[in-house]
């Protein structure tokens, strides 16, 4: 039997609402999902203790990739099983996730019966900033550890066990002149993610 809307869990409907914002657009990859609902729970917390506990009860804790959730690629698989998702890859390298038709049809039943409508919105903005084909997974590395969670001590919790921010940071000006020239950051923060002023950052457009 297909699943229905009310068997689903709480991550598996916040899977279903990333994938079906922005009409259904894919998630790039496994990576890209993570990271886009790491920050999607951030900014629905209101303070850091609330944020905290959104993370945990969706699976993230700290690890050398930075925030990471075993329990979002458990209901990946699991989704898939139901016909709900596909993807290329296992659960762990995921790459093109949509939703399949069955799962179109479930996101329509879950926006109508969506009682806080901003997160819809909220969603299409991380999508659109974070799934950019232009952008490349290290730069959107680049702008989580740097900036999203490099700003706040509970972000710095969460990537303390990370391996990969120290590889990032070694070329943070260099991803801060990508993203900016890709039009992704202001030069305001282009510089701050470069750890340089404005003038200094200036210089290296020069």
């Amino acid at each position: 039997m297909s699943q229905s809307l009310e068997g689903l869990t709480s991550t598996q409907k916040l899977i279903l609402l990333l994938l079906g914002v922005n009409s259904f657009k894919p998630v790039l990859n496994h990576l890209r999902l993570q990271k886009m609902l790491t920050y999607f729970l951030l900014i629905l917390g209101e303070n850091d203790n609330e944020r905290r506990d959104l993370l945990m009860n969706a699976g993230f804790y700290p690890h050398k990739k930075g925030p990471y959730s075993e329990l979002i690629e458990e209901e990946m698989n699991q989704m898939a099983l139901e016909g709900l998702i596909d993807f290329e890859g296992d659960p762990t390298t995921a790459r093109n996730i949509r939703l399949t038709p069955r799962g179109k049809e479930i996101f329509e039943e879950l926006i109508n019966k969506l009682s806080q409508k901003r997160h819809i919105s909220i969603l299409e903005e991380i999508k659109k900033y974070l799934n950019d084909q232009v952008v490349t997974d290290d730069e959107i590395l680049a702008i989580i550890y740097l900036d999203i969670l490099g700003q706040s001590e509970l972000g710095k919790e969460f990537i303390s066990k990370s391996t990969e921010i120290r590889r990032i940071e070694k070329d943070r000006t260099l991803y801060a002149l990508r993203l900016y020239k890709k039009g992704k950051i202001s030069l305001g923060k282009a510089a701050e993610l470069a750890g340089l002023s404005i003038s200094q950052f200036k210089d290296l457009l020069n």
